[in-house]
């Protein structure tokens, strides 16, 4: 969803032109369902890496490395077998996933001086959790670009970038009470930047009346306890990446983690408890 404001509906409509091609450019390249995309060909080892998909990489990096490893892009192996689970309705033991998660901690690639190297396999990379928000900064910084145009707001699909003038209230869900006609579980006032949340209501795995959330511990291969972990950030690649370790590490050490970014703030609903919120917490 895109929502403009220029000061004539010729300008507006040519912004989403331009956001609407990037973002179908930027799909194409890095598709992990298309076997001749940038992407694909680069995983199953061809040497070919676009700027594009060199930019993705090192901030693939960087958020592995500078978040002790709760953000991985082999997390897709673990998420795997937690799919097996629920078809067989089996649930596996702590002691599997851990084994299965511990070969993943180091990353099979590393990118420095603007050059990837490959260290091992990088078959099954997982691009999820950056990818769509970098994606949707591209095309807005693309449609921004357009003479005129003085506000832009993305939604897509939940990854959420406003920039421009002006600013919004943002409405976080409430996983106890997952309704379209639900009051919000807190508001916040969004200017310039992105708001991601991480949440298992939409997508939890079902193993008999147990409900498990979506997004796995990667250090561990158990999926996560908390129950919503929302960031904003100065984009929506990064919020969409901060969400995800925000949920992942612990309650006071998220908080902590997220005070310590520049532009960056956070609401969390642990597992036990109500909404805590991090200091730059910018509440409606």
């Amino acid at each position: 969803v895109l929502r403009m404001g220029a000061p004539t509906e010729a300008i507006a409509l040519q912004a989403e032109r331009v956001a609407l091609a990037e973002f179908a450019r930027l799909e194409t390249m890095l598709s992990a369902y298309c076997v001749e995309s940038v992407w694909s060909r680069w995983r199953a080892g061809a040497d070919v890496v676009s700027p594009e998909l060199l930019d993705v990489l090192q901030l693939v990096q960087w958020w592995h490395r500078n978040s002790g490893g709760a953000y991985n892009p082999q997390a897709g192996v673990l998420r795997e077998r937690w799919l097996r689970a629920v078809d067989e309705q089996l649930m596996p033991s702590r002691d599997e996933m851990a084994t299965l998660a511990a070969p993943l901690q180091p990353l099979p690639f590393e990118v420095e001086n603007r050059t990837v190297h490959r260290l091992a396999d990088c078959n099954h990379l997982d691009l999820h959790g950056v990818a769509k928000g970098w994606i949707v900064d591209r095309a807005a910084a693309a449609a921004m670009a357009v003479p005129g145009v003085e506000s832009l707001v993305v939604n897509a699909g939940g990854d959420l970038l406003r920039c421009g003038a002006g600013d919004m209230v943002v409405r976080v869900e409430d996983p106890r009470d997952p309704f379209d006609n639900s009051p919000p579980m807190v508001r916040a006032t969004l200017r310039v930047g992105g708001c991601a949340t991480s949440s298992p209501t939409r997508r939890p795995f079902h193993i008999g009346d147990t409900a498990f959330h979506h997004v796995i511990d990667p250090r561990t291969g158990w999926p996560v306890s908390c129950r919503s972990a929302t960031v904003i950030a100065p984009d929506a690649a990064d919020a969409d990446a901060a969400a995800t370790v925000a949920a992942v590490l612990d309650t006071s050490t998220a908080l902590q983690f997220v005070d310590e970014m520049v532009g960056f703030s956070a609401c969390l609903l642990p597992e036990e408890g109500d909404v805590v919120f991090s200091n730059r917490w910018p509440a409606a």
